[in-house]
C-alpha cells in the first residue's frame, strides 16, 4: 500500500468517509433510486420510456428529444442536466425526489383542456414544443391560485 497516497491529503480517501460514500456517489445512488419511481421512468412531457435527462428547475425527467426542446425554451424557464454524465448535488437530487414527474404534472397539467393534444413519443417536434412552451413558459394549464411545487 502506498502510504503517501493513503494518508491525509492523498487521493486514497477521495473524500470518502470510513465505510461510506463520497457526496457525489451518494447523490448518484439517490438519483438512481428516484428514477425507479414509475412516474419518473417515462418522460414528463411525451411519455417516452427511460428518460436520461432532467430539468433541475422543474424537477422532472426528460427524454432526449424533450431535453433538447427544453434547452431551446431557455434557462430562465428550465435548466437541464444529463442524469448519467453531469454532476448532481444532494440538494438537486432531493428536489427531484420531492417533486418528480407526478407532483410536477399535478401542478403544471392541472387544467389541461380535454381537447388539448398531449404529445406522445410519436408526436412531431412541433406538437411537443408547443406543449412544453404552453405548459411551462406560458403556464396555461396550472392553477392561478397555487404555487409551483416546493423545492424547500
Amino acid at each position: 500500500m502506498d502510504m503517501a497516497r493513503a494518508g491525509a491529503g492523498g487521493r486514497g480517501g477521495g473524500g470518502r468517509k470510513p465505510g461510506g460514500l463520497t457526496p457525489e456517489e451518494q447523490a448518484e445512488a439517490e438519483l438512481r433510486d428516484v428514477m425507479k419511481h414509475p412516474a419518473n421512468a417515462i418522460c414528463a412531457d411525451c411519455s417516452a420510456p427511460k428518460p436520461r435527462f432532467a430539468s433541475i428547475t422543474l424537477a422532472i425527467f426528460l427524454c432526449n428529444r424533450c431535453y433538447g426542446l427544453h434547452r431551446g425554451v431557455g434557462a430562465h424557464v428550465t435548466r437541464t442536466k444529463c442524469v448519467a454524465l453531469d454532476r448532481w448535488s444532494l440538494l438537486e437530487v432531493q428536489r427531484m425526489r420531492r417533486v418528480g414527474n407526478s407532483v410536477a404534472a399535478a401542478y403544471w397539467e392541472r387544467n389541461v383542456p380535454a381537447e388539448y393534444a398531449r404529445p406522445t413519443p410519436e408526436s412531431c417536434n412541433d406538437v411537443v414544443e408547443k406543449w412544453i412552451r404552453d405548459k411551462y413558459e406560458k403556464k396555461l394549464f396550472c392553477s392561478p391560485d397555487s404555487s409551483p411545487p416546493s423545492f424547500s
